[in-house]
């Protein structure tokens, strides 16, 4: 079990019923969709793993005419190269507006750096983590990150005692 401190703020403002457009970048959980029902939220997934040449943008073409109030990419945008994390970028681009909310998770602790993780969503504090397989992650210094990933800003962020790192991203 994982409390967030970061969390509540991705959702605040949003209230139960309001029909959130939510990306959910990796795999799908029950728990995050039993989580996103009060706020009638439509979720929409994308996988960021390598399918036969397939773009980012092509991968997003099915969900023209959406945009996105909230983008849960929890760890995976540390896993890409600068290339596909600019990339990315440039493909949410026409589904992301000013207002739109990211979270992501970097897992800088030793005990962290070597497990890709699955991402429940129990509560707006409170996440379960599941290891899942071993990958290479890239090293991103703020710098880099904003550089690659520039249509969202890092709003805030909070250092866990167990090395997860959690940003809030806001839409520029």
């Amino acid at each position: 079990m994982h409390s967030s401190r970061i969390l509540p703020d991705v959702f605040a403002g949003f209230n139960p019923g309001q029909k959130l457009n939510v990306l959910d970048v990796g795999i799908g959980s029950p728990s995050t969709l039993e989580f996103l029902e009060p706020y009638s939220a439509k979720v929409f997934f994308l996988d960021l793993r390598p399918a036969d040449g397939e773009t980012h943008a092509e991968k997003l073409s099915p969900y023209a005419d959406n945009l996105f109030d909230v983008c849960l990419f929890w760890d995976l945008l540390q896993y890409l190269e600068p290339d596909k994390l600019a990339s990315l970028s440039d493909a949410l681009t026409p589904y992301i507006y000013s207002d739109t909310r990211g979270y992501c998770v970097w897992d800088v602790g030793a005990a962290t750096r070597h497990q890709r993780s699955a991402y429940k969503l129990l509560a707006d504090d409170r996440l379960e983590l599941a290891e899942t397989s071993p990958a290479e992650m890239r090293e991103w210094s703020y710098c880099d990150f904003s550089e690659n990933f520039d249509t969202f800003h890092i709003a805030q962020d909070c250092l866990s005692a167990d090395g997860h790192l959690e940003l809030l991203l806001q839409a520029d």
